[in-house]
């Protein structure tokens, strides 16, 4: 199994959207967690289906700060513990 973590310092970053669509298609990764979205956990959201993935966890950013992602498949067993 492999994830792939992603500092992404925006994800409406139009050079970061690029970037970690490419790198999540060579690498095509079990989970894949993107960090400091600084975004609505809706647009979060909607980038499960865009890189192929069933499930999702999608934290707001607080302003231009911290908010997060986290996607998976049906075939890969997640257990969210606690988060804050």
């Amino acid at each position: 199994m492999s994830c792939l973590v992603w500092n992404c310092r925006g994800l409406d970053n139009a050079a970061t959207a690029k970037g970690r669509r490419d790198l999540a298609k060579k690498v095509a990764p079990a989970v894949l967690c993107v960090l400091e979205t600084q975004v609505h956990k809706a647009m979060v959201e909607s980038l499960k289906s865009t890189h192929g993935f069933d499930r999702s966890l999608a934290i707001s950013s607080a302003g231009h700060s911290g908010g997060l992602g986290i996607f998976w498949n049906n075939k890969t067993r997640v257990e969210i513990l606690l988060y804050s």
